[in-house]
């Protein structure tokens, strides 16, 4: 029989907020050290990014996108060469952040 809990529990998408893809140049801090980074998908609650050492990264960071400015958030996942972030912000907050960034609008 085809384990389909299982299947649902590991594949169901499962993001509260619609994901964009992008390919932007970003930077990680956590105060101390910054790391260049490639943002990969965005949405008002968190972000991919593909970083050198994904475990190498603090668990708690700030993610700066240019002309969006320094959002802070925590490490969710690491695998391969990209991390997982959700966003400390209130998706509200984070939506504003975004509005008239076309790479974000809706639209786009």
């Amino acid at each position: 029989m085809f384990p389909y809990k299982e299947f649902l529990d590991k594949y169901v998408d499962r993001r509260a907020h619609e994901r964009k893809s992008v390919l932007l140049e970003a930077a990680i801090s956590d105060g101390a050290l910054q790391e260049d980074s490639v943002l990969l998908n965005i949405s008002e609650g968190g972000a991919m990014l593909r970083v050198s050492d994904p475990f190498m990264c603090p668990t708690s960071l700030d993610v700066e996108i240019s002309r969006i400015g320094s959002i802070p958030a925590e490490v969710a996942w690491r695998r391969d060469d990209k991390i997982g972030v959700r966003f400390k912000e209130s998706p509200q907050i984070v939506a504003r952040r975004f509005e008239g960034f076309s790479s974000f609008s809706k639209a786009a």
